[in-house]
C-alpha cells in the first residue's frame, strides 16, 4: 500500500510538469509591447504625443550590452535612439 501511494504521487507530479510545461510552453511575447509616452517638454504641452514603442527584448538586449536606449531627461522628456510613432 506504501509503495502504491509512492507510486501514484510519481505519475501524479509527472504529470502535472508535463501539462504545465506544454500550458506554458505557448506563452510567448512577440506581440507584447511596451509604450513611452511623452505629452510635454519642457513644461510646454504637445498637441502630438511622442510615443516610442519597444519589445521587451530589445530593452533587455540593450541592458545586457551595458547601455539603455531610452532615457529620461527631467526637462526634455524622454530620448531615444529609435524614431518615435507620432
Amino acid at each position: 500500500m506504501k509503495n502504491l501511494n509512492k507510486i501514484l504521487l510519481i505519475i501524479f507530479l509527472l504529470v502535472f510538469n508535463i501539462v504545465f510545461y506544454i500550458v506554458n510552453n505557448n506563452q510567448e511575447c512577440n506581440k507584447c509591447e511596451i509604450t513611452f509616452t511623452q505629452t510635454k517638454i519642457s513644461g510646454l504641452v504637445l498637441d502630438n504625443p511622442i510615443i516610442y514603442s519597444y519589445s521587451p527584448f530589445e530593452l533587455y538586449n540593450s541592458l545586457l550590452n551595458n547601455s539603455c536606449i531610452i532615457t529620461w531627461d527631467r526637462v526634455g522628456g524622454y530620448h531615444s535612439e529609435k524614431q518615435p510613432n507620432f
